[in-house]
């Protein structure tokens, strides 16, 4: 079995570990926050974590194992349309993702973690790989697309915070 490159397992476990505050950024949190838009072009929470599954879905199974889309699996939140966020708010959240309390898209959005993280256990290219395809451009090489991975989760954590206090929610140690 080919062992990771150590730069690559680094830049996986900072991806991983960009999860550290999911736990805290849902603590307490409502129904109502969890669906509620705090704008109408700021997507709800709910809907940030279908965007955040299906982002890493797409960097982890498609740009980096070369999955493709039919077979991410059977996830509402691993299609369309929340792979870009002008879509997701052209539309209301579906009644699917509208049923879901807060621990449930939570555990959720841990579960498919967990699960992208599981398939890159085997994953052997370099850091300095380059790919050639649609994503090129933006990320030509398998550390730019973790590091977008790890970045991208951050992100949308920071953006869980925000959109609480926007909807006038207090949040644990922050």
């Amino acid at each position: 079995m080919p062992r990771m490159d150590l730069k690559v397992k680094t830049l996986v476990d900072a991806w991983h570990w960009s999860y550290l505050d999911v736990e805290m950024a849902f603590d307490g949190m409502s129904h109502r926050t969890l669906h509620q838009r705090p704008h109408a072009q700021v997507p709800s929470v709910a809907e940030m974590v279908a965007h955040t599954v299906y982002s890493e879905a797409s960097i982890v199974l498609r740009y980096l194992l070369g999955i493709p889309k039919g077979q991410w699996g059977d996830d509402p939140m691993l299609r369309e349309p929340y792979g870009w966020p002008p879509r997701i708010l052209a539309e209301p959240s579906p009644g699917w993702l509208l049923e879901l309390d807060p621990p449930a898209v939570k555990e959720r959005w841990l579960a498919q973690h967990a699960r992208f993280l599981g398939a890159m256990s085997e994953f052997a290219l370099a850091p300095d790989h380059r790919f050639d395809d649609e994503w090129t451009e933006a990320a030509p090489d398998v550390e730019t697309r973790l590091r977008f991975a790890a970045y991208h989760v951050a992100y949308h954590v920071a953006q869980i915070y925000s959109n609480r206090h926007f909807l006038g929610e207090e949040t644990p140690d922050n």
